[in-house]
């Protein structure tokens, strides 16, 4: 795992990565790239963002059933694969 710059714990890294992934939101996702490390998060197309929080979503064993499928269809409907 990337060692963590901002969060002060591994418990409150995955609290926020797992609100972003669920609220789908592009800035909450971005400022949490950001605080974990990324540093081309504040520079990155909202689409990849996007992108990027579809294509966690489907590899993400907690994912809820609704955002899973959402996620695989959204992925699907433009033409991205699903290969790990």
């Amino acid at each position: 795992m990337a060692k963590l710059k901002k969060y002060k714990t591994t418990k409150e890294f995955l609290e926020k990565r797992n609100a972003a992934l669920l609220s789908g939101d592009i800035e909450q996702m971005r400022e949490h790239l950001i605080r974990a490390g990324n540093k081309s998060a504040d520079k990155a197309d909202a689409e990849v963002i996007r992108i990027s929080i579809h294509k966690a979503r489907v590899h993400w064993r907690d994912c809820p059933a609704d955002l899973l499928k959402e996620s695989v269809w959204w992925l699907h409907d433009r033409g991205f694969h699903l290969d790990l």
